[in-house]
């Protein structure tokens, strides 16, 4: 089983960008929830946020899973695609148009990561390190 899940939003502005503000709010709701029902199976969650400079506008308003982009990690279930619109937020901040990303989850478009795509990719890392256990327990058989 997985040891450790970290998870990391990443950020340009919370205060301008209403996007990173509401994706880096339902990370951090969603750590509180994960936190005691994985702990409890012996499972640690860690959280962290990062603000990343203007140069780095397309890597914003996303989340990390044990250093996976959340939009790959759900695109491989199908269950998820990852678009981009016009960012009035992080427009204003650059002085320029410009667009940052959006997710479509189960036919609807959003403008920041929701609470349940979370927790759907965590439950995929953990899905995924137990399928490796079933692996080598099966190896060691042999």
């Amino acid at each position: 089983m997985a040891k450790k899940i970290n998870i990391e939003v990443r950020y340009v502005d919370r205060d301008t960008c209403s996007r990173c503000k509401k994706t880096g709010e339902n990370t951090e709701k969603t750590y509180r929830k994960l936190k005691s029902e994985l702990e409890k199976l012996g499972v640690g969650v860690s959280f962290k946020t990062r603000k990343l400079p203007l140069s780095k506008l397309k890597q914003s308003n996303s989340v990390f899973i044990n250093g996976k982009d959340l939009g790959v990690l759900l695109k491989e279930e199908g269950g998820l695609s990852v678009g981009q619109s016009t960012c009035y937020g992080c427009s204003k901040i650059m002085r320029k148009p410009c667009a940052c990303r959006t997710y479509t989850h189960k036919g609807k478009r959003y403008r920041y990561i929701t609470e349940s795509m979370i927790k759907e990719a965590v439950m995929k890392i953990l899905r995924d390190r137990i399928q490796k256990m079933k692996v080598r327990i099966k190896i060691l058989k042999k």
